[in-house]
């Protein structure tokens, strides 16, 4: 059985499952893709990475290795609690993306959202807005590509396209085709009673285009778009 009927007050932290959850920096830049939808700023974005648990010996490797580029640990996100606003920048939680890859934790990603959300010093009712920032995997960005074609746009020119659960079939395919789609669904199915009955207004895809910046990340080749996710949550009327 899992745990998904306990009360909040009862859930499972990071901590109990062993992990560290520690600030680190995230360029302001990189949650332009999800700003607009959010209102005018400020966004006082809050950014953190949960980490796996620390051996002795990689105490002193972080030391010896300060200057190195940050790591993005098991799950990288960042959180505007007054925008009601949550972004993924980075999670993986399995050693590969195939059925059945080793875990890195026990944690299921759904329950470390709702764990840092409650960090913060927010409430999972109140989130609107889930983001996805700079999508890697493979099967997801082809079903953002397969989603464009069918709304008639180039996925290499900058644009976005919604999808609303008013698009019938289009809207079941996006969260068939799409793990990160497909598990924010499992996360207000699931967690229905914390996330005060929240359920998927649209998805936006957002395309940056052919000429977005390769960076330094071998997982995107160049000349390859950059795609984000932007999820608006609604709430039964009260």
């Amino acid at each position: 059985m899992t745990n998904n009927k306990l009360p909040a007050d009862e859930r499972k932290t990071v901590e109990d499952y062993g992990l560290r959850r520690e600030p680190l920096p995230l360029d302001p830049n990189d949650l332009n893709y999800m700003e607009p939808y959010l209102g005018p700023g400020p966004y006082n974005w809050q950014s953190y990475v949960i980490l796996p648990p620390q051996r002795d010996e990689e105490t002193t490797g972080r030391e010896d290795d300060e200057g190195d580029e940050e790591d993005p640990g098991l799950n990288w996100y960042a959180i505007s609690p007054p925008h009601e606003a949550y972004s993924t920048m980075y999670v993986k939680l399995t050693s590969g993306d195939q059925i059945g890859a080793e875990r890195l934790t026990e944690m299921q990603y759904r329950d470390m959202v709702i764990d840092n959300v409650r960090a913060a010093g927010a409430d999972m009712r109140a989130i609107r807005f889930l983001g996805t920032w700079s999508i890697q995997n493979r099967p997801a960005r082809t079903a953002i590509t397969e989603v464009f074609r069918r709304a008639g746009r180039d996925v290499l020119a900058r644009g976005v396209v919604e999808v609303t659960p008013e698009d019938g079939p289009a809207f079941l395919e996006c969260i068939r085709n799409n793990l990160f789609a497909r598990g924010q669904q499992a996360l207000l199915e699931r967690h229905a009673q914390e996330t005060g009955g929240a359920f998927v207004e649209r998805f936006v895809f957002v395309s940056e285009g052919y000429d977005a910046p390769p960076g330094s990340n071998a997982e995107i080749p160049p000349y390859e778009p950059r795609l984000h996710m932007v999820t608006e949550l609604g709430r039964p009327s009260s």
